[in-house]
């Protein structure tokens, strides 16, 4: 089935094979779209604030640099705020009025 593809993750390495087990409450496939969707927009937001950290501390006393940076860092931090509340409003809304998707 395709909705095995979302579950599980497994790793194999030389010495051992590794599984992990993405549990999925409500069943449903959108919400699981969705939620991936959600966390990679989430990892991509704070990979460009890790980013903007090493542009600021490598800016050398530049102030277009350090400001550039400065910047990178509050649009990385506003886009992972935006995405977390968009996984609490899917959550909401796919789970029938509640937050607990019950």
């Amino acid at each position: 089935m395709i909705n095995n593809i979302f579950y599980a993750v497994t790793i194999h390495t030389p010495k051992a094979s590794y599984s992990l087990d993405v549990p999925n409450p409500s069943g449903n496939p959108l919400t699981t779209a969705l939620n991936i969707v959600i966390g990679i927009v989430a990892a991509l937001s704070l990979l460009f604030v890790v980013i903007g950290g090493f542009r600021y501390v490598l800016s050398d006393g530049n102030q277009q640099s350090a400001a550039t940076a400065r910047s990178t860092i509050i649009y990385a931090i506003v886009g992972l705020v935006v995405s977390l509340a968009a996984e609490l409003i899917v959550s909401f809304v796919i789970g029938n009025g509640t937050l607990g998707g019950a």
